[in-house]
């Protein structure tokens, strides 16, 4: 009997561990509302490298917009042109929210393929941006 309460009470402490991390997992998603026509819609975003750093990216994405991260997107998958509006934006936004979401963007299973590409064009659409502004 004891050792049956015993894997009961096992079983019990490895159900609540279990939820307890999928309402952390569930927590720690970045705070935007995601369209299905995000490229990383559906797709597991890679651990946090730091507490608080999806909430981060959040407040990024709410600077940008969804129209002109779409630009920065296109610029970084197919060299379309960002607009002057949108520039405006991605400088505004800045360099360590640029850096951020295109490291987060690279380590998705999805475009891991491509992650040199992602963070080297994400880095040529700041810098082209930052100049434009001047």
């Amino acid at each position: 009997m004891a050792r049956l309460m015993h894997g009961f009470l096992v079983l019990v402490a490895l159900i609540v561990a279990y939820g307890a991390i999928e309402v952390i997992a569930a927590r720690e998603e970045i705070p935007y509302k995601t369209d299905p026509s995000d490229p990383w819609y559906g797709q597991k975003l890679p651990p946090q490298p730091r507490k608080g750093y999806y909430k981060f990216l959040g407040d990024c994405l709410n600077v940008i917009t969804r129209q002109c991260g779409r630009q920065v997107l296109d610029y970084v998958f197919f060299l379309k042109k960002i607009d002057d509006n949108c520039c405006s934006k991605l400088t505004k936004m800045g360099k360590l929210c640029n850096k951020s979401l295109s490291w987060t963007l690279s380590h998705i299973d999805k475009f891991k393929a491509r992650s040199s590409v992602i963070i080297r064009r994400s880095d040529e659409a700041f810098d082209i941006c930052s100049r434009r502004k001047k």
